[in-house]
């Protein structure tokens, strides 16, 4: 019966991850970018004010293509619009459908005004709809300047699950294939449902992929270190009961999981892996020494990784400070669990038996003959490596979250090329309602209008002079009573849109060929300049407004947390090392070799152009506060002998520990790499750069660190 209890105890952490999958299949919550901000931050509070007006976050875009060079223009295609929205009809929780069936274009009929129709009752365009078509308040809205690409818009109802937004996409793509059989035309979709729906979609997929890849590939390498499926299975138990831990804090606190919240997974799973590694390659039943040497190492490094994950906790944006506390919990709870909850379970067991794989590392005289020159040789690359930090990139990469074969990718793609836009920027120009719809402020509309889309980056303008021009053009109405008839149609809400009812104030979108961050921070650049010119400013009140200003504040916000988490962590380390060594001057030689490790990661970024966003800002807390931990080995065992001379200590304390050091780093090489089974390209980056800063990372414990302590404790005895 004890034996029983024994197993059942073990099986706990892999219970824990089954029920955590299955709730996140079930019951996921959606994701979105405003919500890395806290509920009460000043750019979540206006940009959810702007929702409540506009409700721009409930909208779906299906882009259609013809493949063969058709347009939308002939009779074969056009039927394809009334099919569509007949289909759509039938999808639950959709509220508006707007495409070439459903648009109206205004014409004068017996001293009146009529809506009509741009397709036939049999679905074939109109001859005398083709002229309204090509007007700015038509084109690009609903078909594009080449007419082989149509977008029909989809309102979503407000507060709906994950789970329904998700049936309104699969079902939504099931209808673009049957149109595809039937019409051979291309879809594709994007909005912000559409991102969420592949956000959540892939994240779940990546966490079912990778971790049971990550759990074999453990048990191997394991196996290859020790030489016992039993140590492997021991080591799984423990990095579950972390892994299971932290998931269950995660769902607990946001009935989610986010992209960076699921690499704080990662983290603790490599954290937990170290400790193993180092406890297992010197714990011993019979030596009751080794608990000791082994404890206090693992402690400080420990701690050195949980304040640089702490400096994370105090960043402005909430899915960084998330993942801080989810980090630090892991890594509290995989300290706990190894050096407490480890040694009971070994010791209920029977004796471990471990064939260790040995590593001889003979460079220490190497080291010493060559030790200025190693020195020089690093101080001159780490300086290298810190002046070329200064072409760092920051950029959200918001649309470039997939490979470019991912569905997402290439919805972007097609809207990019064949509407020569990929975001907005909005404008809520605030005014009196009755000056905006007055003959003076339609003109002064019409110059802002001209001004914004002289900017670099602007492809077009859509606003209320949209409509004015419109009217120009097609209803022959005198300039004196435009503004009466657009009152009219105001009455109507027909320009909802650019006029919500009941607010002084109408919004003019700015569509941009590019979301990257420097094209944005140039448009609102522009967009500034221009409404602070005296002739607008002293009649509107401009504000910049929507997602892309939001994504604009939150880079803004993600390069202040770069600057305070490399620091914070380089600070709060190098107190840990002081209060572990005692000594400013021991703790100043542990930091050399790990400054290093940093600047070379944002080297390689500057570079190859690797942008840094919110998803790399956390390299500094897990590159610093985790390569130190080699450093921290190397020291406390070199540190405990005081009757050897610099060398022989070296040459003692490497022979102890250096087969540990690369094991860990060896583990890292062969297991970080499954990243690549995911679909996220900043997974791709992580995995390489963690690669690289951790190798770098024990290169130079292995050949700086001990080159620097030679020429500080003397030359050899």
């Amino acid at each position: 019966m004890r034996n029983f209890f024994k197993y059942i105890i073990l099986l706990i952490p892999y219970l824990l991850i089954i029920f955590s999958f299955l709730y996140l299949k079930n019951d996921l919550k959606s994701f979105r970018l405003i919500e890395s901000l806290a509920a009460d931050h000043p750019i979540r509070v206006d940009y959810e004010k702007f929702q409540s007006i506009y409700k721009d976050d409930n909208r779906l875009y299906v882009l259609l293509k013809s493949k063969d060079g058709s347009t939308f223009l002939q009779n074969r295609l056009t039927p394809v619009f009334k099919k569509l929205v007949r289909m759509l009809e039938r999808v639950k929780n959709l509220s508006t459908i707007s495409n070439l069936e459903t648009a109206r274009y205004i014409v004068p009929h017996n001293g009146h005004f009529q809506l009509r129709p741009f397709l036939s009752p049999e679905g074939h365009l109109l001859s005398q709809a083709k002229g309204h078509l090509e007007s700015e308040l038509f084109l690009n809205n609903l078909i594009n300047k080449e007419a082989d690409s149509a977008i029909t818009v989809l309102v979503v109802r407000d507060n709906l699950t994950a789970r329904e937004k998700k049936k309104i996409i699969l079902s939504v793509e099931d209808i673009l294939a049957k149109v595809k059989k039937e019409y051979g035309i291309d879809g594709l979709i994007l909005g912000d449902i559409f991102t969420q729906y592949n956000l959540q979609n892939e994240i779940l997929k990546n966490q079912l992929i990778v971790l049971p890849v990550f759990l074999v590939a453990t048990i191997v390498i394991f196996y290859l270190f020790f030489g016992s499926f039993f140590v492997s299975f021991l080591s799984l138990f423990i990095i579950s009961i972390a892994y299971s831990s932290t998931f269950v804090l995660m769902l607990f606190v946001e009935k989610t999981i986010s992209p960076l919240a699921s690499l704080s997974l990662v983290f603790v799973f490599v954290v937990t892996t170290s400790d193993l590694i180092h406890f297992f390659s010197i714990y011993s039943k019979t030596d009751k020494t080794s608990y000791e040497r082994i404890w206090i190492p693992c402690f400080y490094t420990s701690l050195t990784t949980f304040v640089g994950f702490l400096t994370l906790v105090f960043s402005e944006i909430e899915q960084i400070r998330f993942f801080g506390i989810y980090s630090c919990f892991g890594i509290a709870i995989a300290f706990g669990v190894t050096f407490y909850f480890l040694p009971y379970i070994i010791n209920n067991f029977s004796e471990i038996k471990m064939k260790k794989l040995a590593l001889d590392f003979k460079f220490l005289p190497f080291v010493a003959k060559n030790k200025k020159s190693i020195l020089l040789g690093y101080l001159a690359v780490m300086i290298l490596s810190a002046v070329s930090i200064v072409d760092l990139q920051f950029q959200d990469r918001y649309l470039n979250l997939f490979p470019s074969s991912h569905p997402f990718s290439k919805s972007v793609e097609s809207f990019t090329k064949s509407f020569s836009f990929v975001g907005t920027v909005d404008l809520r120009v605030r005014a009196p309602r009755s000056f905006l719809l007055s003959s003076e402020g339609i003109a002064k509309l019409g110059e802002l209008n001209s001004e914004l889309v002289a900017i670099d980056g602007v492809t077009n303008v859509l606003s209320l002079v949209s409509f004015d021009n419109y009217v120009k053009e097609f209803l022959n109405i005198r300039p004196e009573e435009r503004p009466a008839f657009l009152k009219l149609l105001d009455l109507f809400d027909a320009m909802e849109i650019f006029l919500p009812g009941n607010f002084d104030e109408t919004r003019m979108i700015l569509r941009i060929n590019s979301i990257d961050t420097h094209v944005l921070d140039k448009v609102i650049q522009g967009i500034e300049t221009v409404s602070q010119k005296r002739t607008f400013s002293s009649l509107f009140k401009v504000e910049i407004s929507g997602y892309s200003r939001v994504r604009h504040d939150i880079m803004s916000l993600i390069f202040s947390s770069f600057v305070q988490s490399l620091t914070g962590t380089a600070l709060l380390v190098y107190i840990v090392l002081i209060v572990m060594f005692r000594s400013i001057s021991l703790a100043s030689i542990a930091m050399i070799p790990n400054i290093f490790p940093v600047l070379i990661i944002y080297a390689i970024c500057a570079f190859f152009q690797i942008p840094i966003d919110y998803n790399l800002i956390i390299l500094n807390a897990a590159i610093l506060g985790i390569s130190v931990d080699d450093t921290i080995h190397l020291m406390y065992h070199y540190t405990q002998r005081k009757n050897y001379s610099s060398y022989d200590n070296l040459k003692i304390t490497l022979s102890e520990i250096s087969t540990a050091l690369v094991k860990t780093t060896l583990f890292f090489i062969l297991t970080f790499p499954i990243f690549f089974l995911t679909s996220f390209n900043f997974f791709h980056e992580m995995a390489l750069l963690i690669i690289v800063a951790f190798t770098v990372a024990l290169l130079c414990d292995l050949f700086v660190l001990p080159a620097t302590l030679l020429i500080k404790d003397g030359e050899l005895k």
